[in-house]
């Protein structure tokens, strides 16, 4: 999970678990449904908890991630 911004790590741990994963569980969270509500739940937390900046950054790191798993 180094590939998300470390503002955002507290998003993914929260909402994990919310979707029916474990936070380790990233081949659980990169399923479409697992991931389509993560998307749903994780946004608006790193748009609070990150600068605007770093949402791309997120998106991508999540994505970069999906594809390791």
């Amino acid at each position: 999970s180094s590939a998300v911004p470390s503002c955002a790590q507290k998003c993914f741990t929260s909402a994990a678990p919310n979707v029916g994963c474990d936070v380790q569980d990233y081949a659980c969270q990169c399923k479409p449904a697992a991931q389509s509500s993560l998307t749903q739940l994780l946004v608006p937390c790193v748009a609070t908890a990150c600068p605007a900046a770093s949402l791309q950054a997120v998106i991508t790191g999540a994505s970069s991630v999906c594809a390791c798993a």
